[in-house]
This record gives structure tokens, C-alpha cells and sequence, in this order.
């Protein structure tokens, strides 16, 4: 769900403020809710990121994980998806992502043919470095 609102919400200011007072008249107690509607803010902004410009990501030097941002070809829509399980299959994995067209509502790709980047990153996103554009 939060998927489908995330690039939304990324970009609207009312609507991040409206998570944090929805949030905040909602506590749990043992939750603090100032981090996590910050950590959600942040998948928000990283998930708005890779949508807005894919090709500026690399894929990291890791197999891919559950979780991951899955950056499918430009004729795919929606091009990003997450990573809903990593399966193994002989020399390589496929990644299972959400496709609601699908029979089976779900896609399987080959992990050497598809981009994939960490959702959940603390450190600075590697990225492709094209002409002049900022780090």
C-alpha cells in the first residue's frame, strides 16, 4: 500500500504533513512516531528518486534482496516495482515483483537482465555519472 502512495507523497508538503499529524494521533506506545514517519518520508523521497530518473542508478555489487527497487525496461509500466522475493534459479535469481495484469498477479525477472537498487540505503545512492549532473 505504501508503495502506491509513496512518489505522491514525496513530492506533496500537505501530504507529508498530513502523515505526521495522522501519525502522531495514532501513537503506539513503544513507538517513536517522529522516526517513523522520517524513515517513511525517506523510502518516499528514495523511491520518487529512482522513478524520476532510473537510469542514473547502478546496480549494486550484491544479489539482489526482497525489498530492493526493481528498475524494469522504459515499454514496462510501471517501470519501478519492489522486490517482493528473490528466487534462485540455476546460475542466476529471478525477482518476483507485483504485475496485477498478470494471472498470478505477480512477474518474475532474471536478475542479470533487470537494474536493482537498494529501497532502504543510509549511505549516498551510487549513481551513474552522465554529463553535468550533481552527485
Amino acid at each position: 500500500m505504501f508503495v502506491a502512495i509513496a512518489a505522491l507523497l514525496a513530492d506533496d508538503r500537505d501530504a507529508r504533513e498530513t502523515l505526521s499529524r495522522a501519525a502522531a494521533r495514532t501513537v503506539r506506545r513503544g513507538v517513536d512516531v517522529g522516526a517513523w514517519v522520517a524513515v517513511h518520508l525517506v523510502l518516499a523521497d528514495r523511491l520518487l528518486q529512482v522513478i524520476r530518473k532510473p537510469e542514473e542508478f547502478t546496480k549494486p555489487n550484491r544479489a539482489p534482496l526482497p525489498g530492493d527497487l526493481v528498475i524494469l525496461g522504459s515499454a514496462l509500466d510501471p517501470r519501478v516495482r519492489v522486490a517482493l522475493d528473490v528466487l534462485p534459479s540455476e546460475s542466476t535469481n529471478k525477482i518476483k515483483v507485483r504485475d496485477p495484469e498478470a494471472e498470478a498477479h505477480a512477474r518474475q525477472f532474471v536478475a542479470t537482465h533487470v537494474n536493482y537498487v537498494a529501497w532502504w540505503e543510509r549511505e549516498q545512492p551510487k549513481r551513474v555519472r552522465t554529463g553535468n549532473l550533481a552527485p
